[in-house]
Order: structure tokens, then C-alpha cells, then sequence
């Protein structure tokens, strides 16, 4: 079941290249009552779609013989924990490990630093004490000390199921883009791959500030820059592409580095890391 949040069309159409065959997507239509977009009604707008999710399930089991073991959720879904329990079957859901030490305020996110989505937040963390257990995608010999300090029985049962990578085959979104070309052209282990994940966006200064560094260093490199979430669309608004990268970077950038750098948007993560031509990671 996927709930269609402001979705980026590029990051769904990678997901669903990625999907086997046999897994059936179902999409919700939005609710009629959900028009506040803000932090502070996020949950409310969540909880709108519980009588779809509800309706959808029962849906599935009416016209399936298949035997209904129970939910997987993502940890901004917690809220749904509590159509399992109406349905009477087990649920799970997805989160990561946090800070076992004390930590600078000044090095948190500035959502959890609002007051609105900080509350948000402590809601739906609460809600995982309502879960089964946690699925985390990690391994055990990558972070042992997380782990067991997360299973010390002050919360549902953790369970490392990573690390959860498409190693078999390309997805169709990138399998002939000119973003693997360009890495066929370069050297092995010549370039430094510059990637800052879904929340990972900078002001107009900082770009200017990197891009002078990369063009300093005079190293090859491939850089994925997006735009901000528009403020406008609320908690859920993802990034995008530029345009014109070229309006945020410093005055003739992209003619000073022609032929060592590349400046794409929205990126294949994984495959880029695992092309013989990268030899560096900025995240």
C-alpha cells in the first residue's frame, strides 16, 4: 500500500524499477479532509488515511487465500500501527539507531529543533513502543554497539535485516544514462562523488562555497546538487532538480570544469559508488 505523499516522480520510478514482479502495488488516493499541510498536522493528515489502509487491507484479504501475517510500516507511519491491532494481526516497522552519547544541539537537524516538528516527531517515535519490532536495514558486524544497546528490553525487538542492496541487476532509470557513460570515460578510482541523501541541501553561499573547493582541488568529480523542499508544500515536500544548476554556482563553474566534473541531479546512488571509476564518497 503506498500513501502518495508529494512524491518525487524520479525517486518512484527508480523504487518501482527496482520491484520484483511478484509485489503488487496499491496506491491510496489522498483523503478529502487533508488540506493542512503544516508540521503540527501532520499526524491528523496521517491518521485521515487510516480508513483507507483499513478498507484497501480488507479488500486484499476478501478476494486473496493467502494468510495474512501482518504490517511492515516505515517509521512515519507509525500511526497505522493501530489498524493491525483492529485487524487483529502483528505488525513491524522500519527506524534507525540514534545517538547512544550525548550530542551538540548545534549538530541536530533543524526539523528536530522546531517545536512544531519536534513534537511530530515524539509522537511518532512513541508509537513504535506499540510495534512488534524494529527492522533496521543494517548488520550486526557493521554496528554491534547500537544494537545491543537498543535491546535492552526497553523497546520491541530489533531486528538488523541489512544490508538491503540491488547487487543483482541495473535499474532501468540509470542502466543508460549519460551519468554511467561519463563514468565509463574516466580512470579508476579518479573520481570524488559528492551525494548529501534526501535531506542533504544547501543555500545559494554553501553551494558557492563547495564548488570553489572542488574546483581548487582540481579533482575529478560528480556531484548530485538538488534544490530544496518548497517550503510551501509542507513536512512531506521532497527535493528537486535545478533547472539551470548554473544559477546557483559560482559565474562560469561549469565552463571551468568541463571535462573533469559533472553536475547532475537526482542520482543512483548505490550504482554510482560501485563503478571501478569512483575513488572518493562527500556525504
Amino acid at each position: 500500500l503506498i500513501l502518495k505523499l508529494n512524491p518525487d516522480a524520479q525517486v518512484a520510478a527508480y523504487i518501482h524499477s527496482l520491484t520484483a514482479t511478484r509485489i503488487k502495488f496499491i496506491y491510496l488516493p489522498q483523503p478529502e479532509t487533508q488540506k493542512d499541510i503544516s508540521f503540527s498536522n501532520h499526524i491528523s493528515n496521517l491518521q485521515a488515511h487510516a480508513p483507507l489502509v483499513k478498507d484497501a487491507t480488507n479488500n486484499i484479504l476478501h478476494h486473496s487465500s493467502s494468510r495474512f501475517i501482518g504490517f511492515v510500516f516505515d517509521l512515519f507511519l507509525t500511526p497505522f500501527i493501530d489498524v493491525g491491532n483492529q485487524l487483529g494481526v502483528p505488525n513491524t516497522e522500519f527506524t534507525i539507531p540514534s545517538y547512544i552519547n550525548p550530542v551538540s544541539s548545534k549538530l541536530f537537524p533543524t526539523i528536530l529543533l522546531n517545536p512544531e516538528s519536534n513534537s511530530m516527531a515524539t509522537t511518532l517515535v512513541r508509537w513504535l513502543r506499540k510495534a512488534k519490532g524494529i527492522m533496521i536495514n543494517t548488520f550486526w558486524e557493521l554496528e554491534s554497539h547500537a544494537i545491543s544497546s537498543l535491546s535492552n528490553g526497553s523497546v520491541p525487538p530489533v531486528y538488523p535485516v541489512g544490508p538491503i542492496l540491488d547487487l543483482e541487476r541495473k535499474s532501468e532509470v540509470h542502466q543508460n544514462s549519460d551519468i554511467m557513460k561519463w563514468l565509463d570515460e574516466q580512470p579508476p578510482s579518479s573520481v570524488v562523488f559528492l551525494c548529501f541523501g534526501s535531506g542533504g541541501n544547501f543555500n545559494e553561499d554553501q553551494v558557492k562555497e563547495i564548488a570553489s573547493a572542488l574546483e581548487q582541488s582540481g579533482h575529478r568529480f560528480l556531484w548530485s546538487l538538488r534544490q530544496p523542499p518548497d517550503p510551501f508544500k509542507g513536512p512531506m515536500a521532497s527535493q528537486t532538480d535545478y533547472d539551470d544548476a548554473s544559477e546557483i554556482l559560482p559565474e562560469g563553474f561549469l565552463d571551468r570544469t568541463h571535462g573533469i566534473g559533472k553536475i547532475i541531479g537526482w542520482a543512483p546512488q548505490v550504482a554510482i559508488l560501485g563503478h571501478p571509476a569512483i575513488g572518493g564518497f562527500v556525504s
